[in-house]
Order: C-alpha cells, then sequence, then structure tokens
C-alpha cells in the first residue's frame, strides 16, 4: 500500500477589505491576498473566498504531498464560523504533518495559529471501526467582522 501524506496546509483568515500590510508572520501569498478589494455584497453575505489553490506533488515512492492555500474575508459577525482550517485523513493511509494559519484583524495586526491550536478528532464518534479523522485549527471565536 502507498503511504499518503497530507503536507502543509495553510488557512488564512482575513477580516477587514482594507488590512493594513500583514507583519513577517504572514506568507507573501497571505500579503497579497490582503490587498484584494472585494465588491459590496448583499447584507446577509458572511463571508468571501479570496483564495483557493492546492497543490498537489507525487515522488518517485508514491508518497503523496497536498499544500492547500486557502483564503477568506469575514464580512459580517454571523460569517465568524468560516474561520477554521480542516483536514480531512484516513489514519490507517496517511497523516497530516503541518497545520499553520493565520488571522488579519481589522488593524493589520496579525495572529499566526500553530501545532499548539490544532485539534485532532475522529470525524463520526459513534464509528468504532473508521479510520477517518481530522485535524482542525478554529479562529472562529477571534476572528472580527468588517461590518456588524
Amino acid at each position: 500500500m502507498r503511504v499518503r501524506l497530507l503536507g502543509v496546509t495553510f488557512l488564512m483568515v482575513l477580516a477587514a477589505a482594507g488590512a493594513k500590510a500583514a507583519s513577517d508572520d504572514a506568507p507573501a501569498w497571505l500579503q497579497d491576498a490582503a490587498k484584494l478589494s472585494v465588491p459590496m455584497y448583499e447584507k446577509g453575505v458572511r463571508a468571501v473566498v479570496l483564495q483557493r489553490e492546492q497543490h498537489v506533488t507525487v515522488s518517485e515512492d508514491g508518497r503523496v504531498i497536498t499544500v492547500t492555500q486557502f483564503a477568506i474575508r469575514i464580512l459580517i459577525h454571523e460569517g465568524r464560523d468560516y474561520a477554521e482550517a480542516t483536514e480531512f485523513y484516513e489514519s490507517d493511509a496517511g497523516k497530516v504533518r503541518e497545520m499553520h494559519a493565520w488571522l488579519i484583524r481589522p488593524s493589520g495586526q496579525v495572529r499566526k495559529y500553530g501545532k499548539n491550536d490544532i485539534v485532532d478528532a475522529v470525524e463520526d464518534p459513534n464509528d468504532v471501526y473508521n479510520e477517518s479523522r481530522f485535524k482542525m485549527i478554529d479562529a472562529s471565536k477571534d476572528a472580527d467582522a468588517l461590518r456588524s
């Protein structure tokens, strides 16, 4: 059986349309996403995806490494639930090696999330034989909305 590895996974949550330049803790792609302007949306739109990109590499020995970059902007307070990074995996066939996340507040302040913020859980706690798991970083309590 080939080993499947989910590589470095990034999530960035943007909270402000005009966020100041991110600190050095945030990668360049995140800083670029923070500079994007978005059009005005209807009143009930909670969040908007700014970037969704995934790179998959298969090595000669069959290992699969997936790097995901995902950036959203929280538009209203009710959109805070979107401020999370989740990566699913099968514990008998792969693992999530790393997860990193950043939250940019409307003030431009950056909060970096790392291994101490990751929760590893079973997908269905009632299914004894299921190997499906997920790792998650939840930034919803820290996220600020652009408008109320």
